[in-house]
């Protein structure tokens, strides 16, 4: 009965879906789970996003990233830097679940994503943590989190959990991005 609550628990955050792209997977009966992204219609607020600011370091003025032509990397200040991330993911069991959970963490780190001065990722790693005794333990792992603006509302709706062991994120700019930046150059 606890997968059910959990998949239940996973609809009332509201508007919370995979894309269309994985539903096979959550589907599935094979035993298989794969997923790319999460999508949230009100978008997603995260842990050190309100209130987070460019670095006062050369970092926060920006990085040109040298695999994607046009696009910046600024290193962020976040915001309140602790706070609880909603984790989507596969079930350990391999029988085809999405589990919904969310957990205590503080960021690690955060970027900023530009193409043409439009904002339209983030990329936040995060470090979870218990509380034990009153006492908050670092868990020994990392889990990067990217956001994305995918319709240049300024509402981050795509969260990506990346590959476990990557800090680094597979930029896309998205397609309005693009668009929007052609259209200023001529």
């Amino acid at each position: 009965m606890r997968p059910l609550i959990a998949i239940v628990a996973l609809f009332a955050v509201g508007s919370v879906w995979a894309d269309e792209g994985s539903s096979p997977a959550a589907r599935a009966t094979n035993g298989s789970c794969s997923f790319r992204e999460v999508y949230k219609g009100d978008g997603w607020q995260l842990p050190g996003l309100a209130g987070a600011v460019p670095d006062g370091g050369p970092e926060g003025r920006g990085v040109v990233d040298p695999y994607v032509p046009g696009v910046v990397v600024k290193r962020m200040k976040p915001g309140k830097a602790d706070g609880l991330l909603v984790t989507i993911g596969c079930d350990n069991e391999g029988i085809g679940r999405l589990v919904y959970s969310a957990m205590p963490v503080s960021v690690m780190e955060m970027w900023r994503y530009e193409f043409g001065g439009m904002v339209f990722a983030y990329s936040i790693v995060y470090e979870p943590y218990e509380v034990f005794q009153g006492k908050r333990r670092p868990i020994p792992a990392y889990d990067p989190v990217a956001l994305y603006d995918i319709d240049g509302s300024g509402v981050f709706r795509i969260m990506r959990h990346e590959e476990p062991g990557r800090m680094v994120l597979n930029v896309e700019v998205p397609q309005w991005v693009k668009a929007r930046a052609e259209s200023h150059d001529h």
